[in-house]
């Protein structure tokens, strides 16, 4: 029987750990990867009980654009998101569409709005829900201030700006005949123009799959290989 020296060992163990036959996969994967001119559309359709949501985004200065899409024309497209509403029931119409209200924002404010509802609105959103059943279910006072109280029905009325140029709002009503609904509203504040956002969409997508790590790497990605490019010119 042949032992091993502990120099042969370390070495053969070495070998194995470098090999890429070592490389344990445990289960077979597919990944496709965009090209930097791409359009990304980040979406959920509508239902007959929800509204859906739509993000066409752009990272690249002139990408390859979908003509279905009826994007507005601009000079340049870098890191420039544009997000839409489809009715409940409904597909979603062209970005160009009369009556297709859209905000175009930029692809850090997007991703702001999707760390929010990932991370603020849970609690949030709770918040709100307890301050309407106290309005419609108590006699006990709800502060306006720390002097000033009311009793019964109401509203109570959240606000943040998410950046230098985006104002979320929330709302929610006590005689609401649909108890428990929030209405929550994205402002911008340069230029005006509002959309009434859906929460549990937005939730959705904020945390289904891995969206935001993806388009954070895929935008990092490309925001070096632009640095490169520039470099070798």
């Amino acid at each position: 029987m042949a032992y091993f020296t502990s120099a042969a060992a370390a070495a053969a163990a070495a070998a194995a750990a470098s090999s890429p036959r070592m490389e344990m996969v445990t289960e077979p994967r597919l990944v496709n990867t965009p090209d930097r001119a791409t359009t990304f559309l980040h979406f959920l359709d509508s239902t007959t009980t929800e509204r859906g949501f739509r993000a066409a985004i752009c990272l690249d200065k002139q990408p390859t654009i979908p003509a279905s899409l009826g994007l507005p024309k601009l000079d340049t497209y870098a890191d420039t998101v544009f997000i839409q509403l489809a009715p409940r029931g409904e597909m979603f119409l062209r970005y160009d569409e009369a009556n297709a209200p859209m905000l175009q924002i930029t692809f850090k404010e997007y991703i702001g709005l999707l760390h929010f509802f990932r991370n603020e609105w849970p609690a949030l959103e709770s918040k709100l829900y307890s301050q309407a059943r106290l309005m419609r279910t108590t006699e006990d006072p709800i502060f306006i201030n720390p002097h000033l109280v009311f009793h019964h029905h109401g509203s109570s009325e959240y606000e943040a700006k998410l950046g230098s140029r985006l104002l979320f709002k929330a709302r929610i009503d006590s005689k609401d005949p649909v108890h428990d609904r929030i209405h929550v509203w994205l402002e911008l504040l340069e230029g005006g123009g509002s959309l009434e956002l859906p929460p549990r969409v937005m939730v959705e997508l904020a945390c289904g799959t891995n969206t935001l790590h993806v388009l954070a790497s895929l935008r990092d990605r490309y925001k070096g290989s632009s640095r490169k490019r520039s470099l070798a010119v």
